[in-house]
């Protein structure tokens, strides 16, 4: 199902989408990125590798720790879903096989706002 929305917005003429998965490894990956202008994607090895090579970066969470896991660097920023691991997780008929993400609680709106602001003060 993944894969399918992914062909559907790679093949989007549209959007200027770049697909490398599975075509590069991390070094070339690295030095890809130091050219870029902006990284924003979910907590993650590319977005540590980002932020280590000096790209501004925007991490976002789910519930996670932010002072334990948030991207090193003076030009980060970690974005927090304000739902706690309960809030998500106990509720009747919850089944930890069939969710897809912890990051339920973070709202497009909120996650917008910080990252113009942020980059305004880059």
């Amino acid at each position: 199902m993944k894969k399918k929305k992914m062909k559907k917005l790679i093949e989007n003429k549209s959007i200027n989408l770049l697909d490398l998965v599975g075509k590069i490894d991390l070094i070339e990956m690295y030095f890809l990125m130091q050219k870029s202008n902006l990284f924003i994607g979910n907590d993650s090895g590319l977005m540590h590798l980002a932020a280590l090579a000096k790209v501004p970066t925007i991490g976002l969470f789910g519930p996670s720790d932010i002072k334990k896991y948030s991207p090193f660097g003076s030009k980060t920023l970690a974005i927090k879903s304000p739902k706690s691991y309960n809030e998500l997780m106990s509720y009747d008929g919850f089944n930890p096989k069939k969710v897809n993400s912890l990051m339920t609680g973070l709202e497009v709106d909120h996650v917008y706002k910080k990252i113009v602001n942020f980059y305004k003060d880059l």
